[in-house]
């Protein structure tokens, strides 16, 4: 076996604990950051903000652990810090993603511009960056040929929208 070979492996190995270490993961997006500076009151904060949004606005009640927010505090942030925590299982964690789609109808205020995604690896993220790429090529051309046509990204491929629409007619 090649030493090419043996970190292709040992990649692969750990890209797929990674992905297991997050698979009840959520990226939260745009939720309010406490501004204490005592750690406790912070994770208590988030806790009761993520639990605020999964109960009350998407209806799913869930045990939430392990609030982190990601990247650096800075004191004149325009935005809040993404928030990631643990939900109780995969399930809650897809649940919650397909019902977050009716957040921006949301009857508060706060949460009209929150989002969520589930924490993906590196890999997953650069992948997924790729297809976004490949996305907004596939709609200019479109435009630019004066097709109505309505690309999306579904399970990880394209798909134009409209002819799947006029297959299933």
């Amino acid at each position: 076996v090649t030493d090419h070979a043996k970190v292709t492996v040992t990649d692969s190995v750990g890209e797929l604990r990674d992905r297991d270490n997050r698979k009840q993961n959520l990226i939260i997006f745009n939720v309010g950051e406490h501004e204490s500076e005592d750690v406790d009151s912070r994770k208590m904060y988030d806790i009761s903000q993520a639990t605020e949004l999964f109960e009350s606005e998407l209806g799913v009640n869930t045990e939430i652990s392990n609030p982190v927010r990601l990247g650096k505090r800075l004191p004149d942030n325009k935005y809040p810090r993404p928030l990631r925590v643990t939900v109780d299982s995969e399930q809650t964690k897809w649940k919650l993603l397909r019902a977050a789609k009716n957040l921006k109808d949301t009857g508060k205020e706060e949460f009209k511009a929150v989002y969520l995604k589930k924490d993906m690896t590196q890999l997953e993220r650069s992948i997924e960056a790729d297809l976004r790429k490949q996305l907004a090529e596939k709609r200019k051309d479109a435009l630019d040929r004066g097709e109505e046509c309505s690309w999306i990204i579904r399970k990880g491929k394209l798909v134009n929208q409209q002819r799947t629409l006029a297959a299933n007619n």
